[in-house]
């Protein structure tokens, strides 16, 4: 029975390293639109997922410092790839941009400032000034990480096989495509922050 545990316990790590290898392999086949799809989805399925928390956290911001998002006042938005740095819109009567709607009563929690922008709102309230901030944030997501996949495969870095000696790819192929995805993608940030200043003038 010993003999018989040992040699299946043996056939099963074999099986996993091979389904590694497997895996592995075909990671590095990846063609560069792949990589880029890829990129795109994981982009898009991160905002989705985390832009709601920060709209309420925006939302509970302004409900209890309204002044702080007056006309020419700043404020942080996330959408989970990157922070945008927005400045507020002019305060007229035609229009409430998102973040100073008033709610239909005073939001007591996360929670509770969830629920009731889903009730009175809707759910695409969840999900204000995502389209604008996207512009951005996926090609940025896409250029980091298709640069730092094909940085690390450049280097010969192919895990779980080809790592030895070999710690410092992972580190320098990051700092490098951030560095790429930051040279790339702050013309437009410039573009971007330019037209919202001239807006406010």
């Amino acid at each position: 029975n010993a003999v018989l545990t040992d040699t299946m316990a043996q056939s099963q790590l074999q099986q996993n390293q091979a389904d590694t290898a497997a895996v592995s392999a075909s990671h590095a086949n990846l063609h560069f639109w792949q990589r880029v799809a890829a990129s795109s989805i994981g982009g898009v399925a991160t905002s989705l997922t985390m832009t709601p928390f920060d709209v309420v956290k925006t939302r509970m911001q302004a409900q209890a410092r309204p002044k702080q998002f007056g006309s020419g006042n700043c404020f942080l938005y996330c959408n989970g790839l990157m922070d945008h740095l927005c400045m507020c819109a002019p305060e007229t009567d035609k229009s409430v941009p998102w973040y100073r709607k008033p709610g239909a009563a005073k939001f007591t929690s996360p929670l509770d400032a969830l629920l009731k922008i889903v009730r009175h709102e809707g759910p695409q309230s969840l999900y204000s000034g995502l389209s604008a901030t996207l512009i951005l944030a996926i090609p940025s997501t896409v250029i980091y990480f298709t640069s730092m996949d094909l940085l690390k495969a450049g280097l010969g870095y192919r895990p779980p096989n080809d790592t030895a000696g070999k710690a410092w790819v992972p580190p320098v192929a990051a700092v490098s495509a951030r560095l790429v995805s930051v040279m790339c993608m702050s013309p437009l940030e410039l573009v971007r922050t330019s037209m919202q200043a001239s807006l406010e003038l």
